[in-house]
């Protein structure tokens, strides 16, 4: 069919998202691409790998994350951003401490 026209780029819920996750795919995957494999701001891991680094030493801050959804004018093309909610980092946690950022994009993923 006929692309919709945005008119102004806006943001999109959550729960309106997840109406329709087969559409926001392939931009959870571009972001997902550019974290890990251009950015390398993110690293897939498991929790075993987290505590052998707990077993060395480091200190491991576990945060929350937040998946960002919009639609970007004039095409309608859905745009999605993985971002981590480092206010919950203490000031020295920030600077010096693995930070592992927790977001639904796992589990989102598997149902889309």
């Amino acid at each position: 069919g006929v692309p919709e026209e945005v008119l102004q780029t806006y943001m999109v819920s959550p729960m309106e998202a997840s109406r329709d996750l087969s559409a926001w795919r392939a931009g959870v995957l571009e972001e997902l691409r550019s974290l890990i494999d251009v950015k390398k701001a993110l690293r897939v891991t498991d929790w075993a790998f987290v505590k052998g680094l707990e077993k060395r030493g480091l200190t491991v801050a576990v945060i929350p994350g937040k998946v960002l959804f919009s639609r970007k004018a004039p095409n309608g093309r859905r745009k999605v951003r993985i971002v981590a909610c480092g206010n919950f980092l203490g000031a020295q946690e920030s600077k010096k401490e693995l930070c592992l950022l927790r977001v639904w994009t796992c589990w989102w993923l598997e149902r889309a």
